[in-house]
């Protein structure tokens, strides 16, 4: 009994062994699923929302560059006010006892949501000089205000905000900055620095 006994550790230590060996094969092969940064991810949401779905117009594409800065520009002087109200309220609650929650205390993840959010109005804000003058970067805080807007929505979902009206939102967002992105020049000098 003890050579059976023997034998079959003797079989699970090869079993091991061959496992192992399969594993470093499969990874330098492509068997494993590939994780992708965030430059792949964002060259495929270019190609889905810039070769699978239909185009904008040209006219609308020269009058939605010309007024998306002027819009984020609107609203952020209506949204800054709200978030620093919200903080404002939200400590005063906390310190009242009733909470964002409907309970007593302190709200992390109320705070944490506003927190983000405040941070897609700072990328907002930074993104307008350069939507002004078409320059890249402005696209790019752009594109960064939208993830970031999109996690604050999740994080502080309410009955206005549900999973499907962030993903609609997200949607639309990507397909009206990726249908204008090539009005958008890089700045060859910050290439340089």
């Amino acid at each position: 009994m003890s050579q059976d006994h023997q034998k079959h550790a003797e079989e699970k230590v090869d079993a091991e062994s061959t496992t192992k060996k399969t594993h470093s094969k499969s990874s330098t092969t492509s068997d494993e699923p590939k994780t992708m940064d965030f430059e792949e991810i964002s060259a495929e949401l270019e190609k889905f929302f810039t070769k699978t779905l239909p185009a904008f117009p040209k006219g609308l594409k020269e009058f939605l560059v010309k007024f998306i800065p002027w819009i984020n520009l609107i609203i952020m002087i209506f949204a800054l006010p709200i978030i620093v109200v919200g903080f404002g309220l939200g400590a005063i609650f906390s310190v009242i006892g009733f909470g964002f929650g409907g309970y007593a205390g302190f709200n992390p993840l109320g705070f944490i949501g506003a927190l983000i959010s405040l941070a897609g109005v700072v990328l907002t804000v930074m993104a307008l000089p350069g939507l002004f003058k078409r320059q890249y970067k402005g696209w790019q805080y752009s594109y960064w205000s939208v993830y970031v807007s999109a996690v604050a929505s999740l994080i502080n979902r309410s009955i206005a905000t549900s999973i499907f009206a962030v993903v609609f939102i997200l949607f639309v967002n990507f397909y009206v900055l990726f249908q204008i992105k090539e009005y958008y020049k890089k700045d060859t000098t910050e290439d340089k620095k």
